[in-house]
């Protein structure tokens, strides 16, 4: 019996699926870098467009525009993390716990946030006043977590990778014909 991770892996035929999806492996700086670029061009800029299209040209335009932008959103998230986690193994660090703490507090902040800016709706005055106080920590607290994403997203793009091959695979830049520095 096969894990989830061996069954996620064995659905990856493509080779372009391998290099936006897979999470096994290793990926130095400049894959890293062009890859994410790709993935922010087409989702960012190329998709909207054309999901802005669909949306005006049929009768339940923002259904569809909300649904496209749904799925279009969780495949972006699955791409970079499965860059970044790539990334991280090349200098030698698991992804498993980035990941688990960036789903984790984004989807806490997110909960804690909308329950609050649910309960801040209701007509009692003292309960608003907490609640738009929350609300107001956790937007705080989303701002921090969004600066340490930042920095361990700016500490890959300038950290070299493990020379030579580690516990997650040969080194990539071996296999391109270039020589590591000793």
């Amino acid at each position: 019996m096969q894990n989830w991770k061996d069954r996620y892996e064995a659905k990856l035929t493509k080779p372009w699926m391998k290099k936006y999806f897979s999470y096994r492996g290793r990926l130095n700086r400049k894959p890293y870098i062009l890859r994410s670029l790709v993935l922010s061009l087409i989702f960012n800029l190329f998709l909207p467009l054309v999901i802005e299209l669909l949306a005006r040209a049929l009768p339940t335009g923002e259904i569809v525009f909300n649904i496209f932008s749904a799925v279009l959103g969780l495949v972006y998230q699955v791409a970079s993390f499965s860059l970044i986690a790539r990334r991280l193994h090349d200098i030698d660090n698991g992804a498993e716990s980035f990941i688990k703490l960036s789903l984790g507090v984004g989807i806490g902040i997110f909960v804690i946030g909308l329950v609050c800016l649910l309960l801040s709706l209701l007509p009692i005055p003292f309960i608003r006043v907490i609640m738009e106080g929350i609300i107001t920590f956790v937007i705080g607290a989303g701002w921090i977590f969004g600066l340490y994403i930042l920095f361990v997203l700016i500490c890959l793009l300038f950290r070299k990778g493990t020379t030579g091959p580690n516990r997650f695979g040969e080194d990539p830049l071996q296999h391109v014909g270039v020589t590591p520095n000793p």
